[in-house]
């Protein structure tokens, strides 16, 4: 197999870099983790404010999800179950995420009961866990 050309000084190499990184066996752990603590970082500042404020938090990360936060704990849980795969990270993964969608579920009734009919569009177009792209929002969705 020939040898990849190297690009030329002061240019960037996107596919050196990609190879790279995907050289890295850890690379799906550092990806899972990394970004489940980005995703959690930005959920949290958009709900801090959407609370502060006493409005529903529908902008950023909640844009795509209703609980990108449980989604970036998930995430973030799956990466470390990866990195030590023990009988112990086994058995408590799917515990965990079973609790995190329990409480998801909870928080749902809270915020219907607070939000309303508000709520209810929202729900309506945002899924909960795994974001859909590409389709928009229909109009009159917050």
């Amino acid at each position: 197999m020939a040898s990849a050309t190297p690009a030329p000084s002061g240019t960037l190499d996107f596919v050196g870099c990609f190879r790279r990184v995907t050289d890295d066996p850890d690379w799906i752990r550092k990806v899972l983790i990394g970004g489940g603590f980005v995703l959690i970082a930005a959920a949290w500042r958009v709900l801090y404010e959407a609370q502060r404020a006493g409005t529903l938090a529908t902008a950023g990360p909640y844009d795509y999800l209703r609980h990108p936060q449980y989604v970036g704990f998930i995430l973030v849980m799956f990466g470390f179950l990866l990195q030590w795969p023990t009988l112990v990270t086994l058995a408590m993964f799917p515990i965990l995420v079973f609790m995190y969608w329990r409480l998801a579920q909870r928080e749902e009734r809270e915020v219907a009961a607070t939000f309303g009919e508000e709520y209810a569009r929202y729900r309506a177009a945002t899924p909960a866990f795994v974001p859909k792209f590409g389709g928009g929002r229909p109009a009159g969705v917050a």
